[in-house]
């Protein structure tokens, strides 16, 4: 990085303080995987980036950077055949388990990137990546990785928070 853009992400954090969630400073079990599920039913899901409600009726849904497992559990719950939970981090993927769990809905986790999925070909008919793409390493890379897992015909829907709202 250069200086000049660790001085301007300075001067924005100076006129932005940020400031890590109860959350994150004393996590609860399976909190975070509750928020997720709630915000996926409220008004603001990922149905609300679309202006349509996604259909997973029957598909199989790859949940690419599922976090906690909360909108993984929703998407079985919509009717989602089989739904794929990927994400980094063991810690996150068992608590996904341990979530659905409580649910009673059975999801696969499946510890991963998104520039390497660890899935064959034409695997899924849906992928959703819901905050995850500003993440990775490479964009590029998490595409290719996409469309290779999809099915022919298969739909990717990909939101990105923080460039809907920088500031």
């Amino acid at each position: 990085m250069t200086r000049l853009a660790v001085a301007v992400a300075k001067a924005y954090l100076n006129l932005l303080p940020a400031y890590p969630g109860e959350y994150l400073l004393r996590p609860v079990p399976l909190e975070r995987a509750e928020m997720e599920y709630d915000d996926e039913c409220s008004e603001f899901g990922f149905h609300h980036f679309f202006n349509h409600p996604l259909e997973f009726a029957g598909k199989v849904v790859l949940d690419l950077g599922c976090g906690y497992g909360g909108r993984s559990v929703r998407y079985k719950e919509l009717g989602a055949r089989r739904v794929i939970a990927l994400e980094v981090s063991d810690k996150m993927v068992t608590e996904a388990l341990q979530f659905a769990s409580t649910r009673q809905v059975g999801i696969e986790t499946v510890v991963g990137t998104a520039e390497q999925q660890p899935l064959s070909e034409n695997t899924v008919d849906t992928i959703c990546a819901y905050d995850v793409l500003e993440h990775v390493e490479r964009v590029d890379l998490s595409l290719q990785e996409c469309y290779r897992v999809l099915k022919p015909g298969g739909t990717l829907y990909a939101v990105f928070p923080p460039f809907l709202s920088p500031g």
